[in-house]
C-alpha cells in the first residue's frame, strides 16, 4: 500500500505547497520509500509501503507513453492477465503501477473494470487539462479531493488535504449525522469543500467542473444455479481460495487476526493451506489475538486455541484487561482528520504492533465482512422476499413454516416483516429521537433522512430482492470501510479475503437458500470448508461480547466529558447536555446497554477539541453554533454532473 498527494494550479505556476511538511503528512502511513513529479503548476508526491515483492523496485509516480502522469495505490490481483493483454514488452518483475500505465494507455479509462484488487488511482493529463481519480469497487482505500476555482487538491490521507487548506473549514453536518447513526456516506467527508471517491466510481475533473461516473457495479442479472449442491461447495472453495492466496503476496511475513470465530479462523487455515500447496512456509504467517480474561462472556483464549494446536504454533496474544477506558481518551499531539482517527491505541498494544513492523510485518488479514455476506445473521427475509416477488407462493408459504420452526418465531411475525421490505422507507423507518433522545432536536430535523434506520426499500420488477438487500449490506461495509483510519506509526496495509470482487459476485449470485438455510447459518461456508476448519469452530455458537468493561469505561469516560468545559457538541448543536447526561447515568447504573452510540459521542467531542486544538476550525463562542470559518472560504461549490459512461470512447476520440 502507498499513499499520494497532488495539486494542480489551474492558473499556471505553482506555489505555496509546502513539500516537506506534506512529505511528514504521509510519511506515517508508508515510510518506506518517497517519489516526486513536479512541472509548471503540477506536483504529485507518492509515499511508499514496501508490501509486495515488486516494491521495491517500484517508482512513482509514473508517466506513461501518452504522456500521463499517474499515481497508484494497492495491490493489483489480476497483474499476469493485464501483462500478457496490454503490452508485450511488461514482464512479471514490472510493479504494479507499470502495469496499469500500460493498461491505460492501452485501452483509457475503460481499464479501470478490469483492475481487480484492492487500489486508488490518479492520472493527470496535462495536454487536455484533465485529472481522472478512481477506486476500487470496494472501497478498502481511501481517496479525496477538492475543487476550488484557482487548484484541485486530492490525497489517500486526508490531513494533507486539511492541514494545507490555508483557510478555517466548515464542518459538514451530514457526516456528522452518519458518524452518529452508524458510518457516513462514502462520497462525504467531515469537511464542506472536501469530497471523497466513491468505490467503483470515476471522477473527471475538467476547468474546475467534476464529473462522476460509474465504471463498474455488480451486476443483478447474473444467475448461477447447479443441479448438485456439491457445485455451489466446490465453487466457494475455489473462489474463498483465491481470495486468501491473492492477499498473501507479500514482500515479508504475513499477519493475521485470530479471534477463534469462523471467520478469522478460516483465513488462517485456508492461508496455511495454499502456502503449502505453493511450496511455502506456514511460519511466515502469524497470526494475532485479542482475550480479556477479566470478562466473562469473552472467552477468546479457548476458540483461537484450537487453531493455534492445529498449526503446531501460538500467535501473539494482547491482553485487553484495561485497555478500554485509555481507547477512549483522544490524543491531541498530532491531528485527527476524522472522529475514528481521534483515539489512540493503549501504549504497550502499539509497542507490539511497532515490534512486528521492525520485523518486516507490512500485511494484516482481517475477517471483516465474512458475517454480512455468509450468512452469520440468519435472517430468513431475504429468501421469503425473492420466493413473494416471483410469486412463488405456495414456497413461499413453505418456507415461512420452516423459518418459523427454527427461529421460534410467529409465521404471522414473517409474513408482516417480508411485506414490510416492500413498503416505502417513510413507513417504515424508525426515528433516532425515541431512541437517542440526547440529540438536539433541530440538529435532527436537519438531518432526518441521515439519521433514520431501516434498509432502502425493496422494489418489484428489478433484481432479485437478496440481490437488493446484498447491495445494501455492501453499501454498509463500504460505509464502515471508509471511516476507518489508515493505519499509522506503524503502517501496515490491511486486506480483506471475504470482499473479495470475484467471491462476491459469486455469492450475490447463487440462490440465498445455499448461503443460509432454517437452523442453519452459514450453510454454504459449512459445507464446503468441512475438513479443513476444526469442526469445533466452524460449528460453534455464535460469540457473545465484551460487555462489562467497556460499559464501565464509557460510563467513566462519559461523565469525566460532560464536566469540562464548554462541551463542544453542546456548542455546536448536536446534543443536549442534560439528557446525555441522563443516558450516561442509566449506563452506569445498569439500566442501559447502549455504549456505541455513546462510544460515538465521546469520539466526536474528542475529535472537535482536536481540530479546534490545531486551529482546523474555530472554537464556539458564546454557545452559539459556529461551526463556519471565521474568515469565509474562499472557494465556490462543486459543479458536480453525473454523465453515461458509455460515451467514454467517443470521449477519448474526440480528444
Amino acid at each position: 500500500m502507498s499513499v499520494v498527494f497532488g495539486e494542480w494550479q489551474l492558473a499556471g505556476e505553482h506555489q505555496g505547497l509546502n513539500i516537506a511538511r506534506t512529505e511528514s503528512l504521509l510519511a506515517p502511513c508508508a515510510p518506506d520509500s518517497f517519489g516526486k513529479y513536479s512541472s509548471p503548476g503540477l506536483i504529485v508526491l507518492h509515499s511508499g509501503l514496501h508490501s509486495l515483492p515488486e516494491s521495491r523496485r517500484e517508482t512513482q509516480p509514473v508517466v506513461s507513453r501518452r504522456g500521463a502522469v499517474i499515481a497508484w495505490t494497492g495491490r493489483l490481483d489480476n497483474r499476469q492477465q493485464l501483462i500478457s493483454e496490454c503490452e508485450p514488452g511488461l514482464t512479471s518483475e514490472c510493479s504494479d503501477a507499470a502495469v496499469v500505465a500500460a493498461a491505460f494507455d492501452h485501452l483509457g479509462t475503460e481499464c479501470l473494470a478490469k483492475l481487480i484488487g484492492d487500489w486508488t488511482l490518479s492520472i493527470c493529463e496535462p495536454k487536455s487539462q484533465t485529472l481522472l481519480l478512481a477506486r476500487d469497487p470496494i472501497g478498502s482505500l481511501p481517496l479525496y479531493f477538492s475543487v476550488t476555482d484557482d487548484r484541485i487538491r486530492w490525497s489517500s490521507v486526508l490531513e494533507a488535504l486539511i492541514a494545507g487548506s490555508g483557510v478555517l473549514l466548515e464542518l459538514n453536518e451530514a457526516y456528522i449525522a452518519g458518524w452518529l447513526r452508524s458510518f457516513p456516506a462514502t462520497d462525504l467527508t467531515p469537511y464542506k469543500g472536501i469530497s471523497s471517491v466513491s468505490p467503483g466510481s470515476l471522477v473527471r475533473i475538467y476547468r474546475g467542473a467534476v464529473f462522476v461516473s460509474r465504471y463498474w457495479e455488480f451486476s443483478g442479472s447474473k444467475t448461477i444455479r447447479y443441479r448438485d449442491e456439491r457445485e455451489y461447495e466446490e465453487h466457494f472453495r475455489s473462489l474463498f481460495r483465491q481470495a486468501v492466496a491473492r492477499r498473501l503476496r507479500s514482500q515479508g511475513p504475513i499477519l493475521a487476526e485470530l479471534s477463534g470465530g469462523v471467520d478469522s479462523s478460516s483465513i488462517v487455515c485456508m492461508a496455511d493451506r495454499c502456502l503449502k500447496e505453493a511450496g511455502g512456509d506456514t511460519g511466515a504467517l502469524q497470526t494475532i489475538s485479542y482475550y480479556d480474561d477479566s470478562e466473562p462472556n469473552w472467552d477468546e483464549r479457548k476458540n483461537f486455541t484450537i487453531i493455534e494446536n492445529l498449526r503446531g504454533r501460538s500467535g501473539i496474544h494482547i491482553d485487553c484487561q484495561g485497555t478500554w477506558a485509555a481507547a477512549l481518551n483522544c490524543q491531541v499531539d498530532r491531528l485527527a482528520a476524522t472522529p475514528a482517527s481521534a483515539n489512540k491505541p493503549a501504549a504497550y498494544i502499539e509497542q507490539a504492533y511497532q515490534e512486528l513492523f521492525q520485523r518486516g510485518h507490512r500485511v494484516l488479514l482481517s475477517g471483516i465482512g465474512g458475517d454480512e455476506v455468509l450468512g452469520g445473521v440468519p435472517t430468513p427475509f431475504p429468501e421469503l422476499e425473492d420466493l413473494l416477488a416471483s410469486l412463488r407462493l405456495r414456497s413461499f408459504l413453505r418456507q415461512v413454516q420452516k423459518w418459523a420452526a427454527a427461529s421460534r418465531k410467529p409465521a404471522l411475525h414473517l409474513v408482516s416483516g417480508t411485506i414490510r421490505g416492500f413498503l416505502p422507507r417513510y413507513i417504515t423507518r424508525d426515528k433516532m429521537q425515541t431512541a437517542f433522545p440526547w440529540l438536539n432536536p433541530e440538529f435532527q430535523k436537519r438531518n432526518a433522512a441521515v439519521l433514520a434506520t431501516g434498509q432502502q426499500r425493496i422494489r418489484f420488477g428489478r433484481q432479485r430482492p437478496s440481490f437488493q438487500e446484498n447491495l445494501d449490506t455492501l453499501a454498509s461495509l463500504q460505509r464502515q470501510l471508509g471511516s476507518q483510519p489508515l493505519p499509522r506509526s506503524p503502517a501496515f496495509e490491511k486486506r480483506y479475503p471475504y470482499l473479495d470482487r470475484d467471491l462476491l459476485e459469486f455469492l450475490f449470485a447463487v440462490p440465498r437458500e445455499q448461503i443460509v438455510r432454517p437452523g442453519d447459518r452459514r450453510s454454504l461456508m459449512r459445507r464446503a470448508l468441512t475438513g479443513l476448519v476444526p469442526h469445533e469452530v466452524l460449528y460453534q455458537k455464535r460469540k457473545a461480547s465484551a460487555v462489562r468493561g467497556p460499559i464501565r469505561a464509557v460510563a467513566t469516560v462519559a461523565t469525566k466529558m460532560l464536566r469540562s468545559k464548554p462541551l463542544l457538541i453542546a456548542s455546536m448543536g448536536f446534543v443536549i447536555p442534560e439528557e446525555l447526561n441522563r443516558a450516561v447515568k442509566e449506563l452506569h447504573t445498569g439500566e442501559s446497554t447502549q455504549i456505541v452510540p455513546l462510544i460515538r459521542v465521546i469520539a466526536l467531542e474528542g475529535w472537535l477539541r482536536n481540530l479546534c486544538h490545531h486551529g482546523v476550525i474555530p472554537e464556539p463562542a458564546n454557545g452559539l453554533k459556529q461551526t463556519v470559518s471565521a474568515r469565509k472560504l474562499e472557494r465556490r461549490p462543486m459543479r458536480v454532473r453525473f454523465y453515461d459512461f458509455s460515451a467514454e470512447r467517443k470521449h477519448q476520440e474526440r480528444r
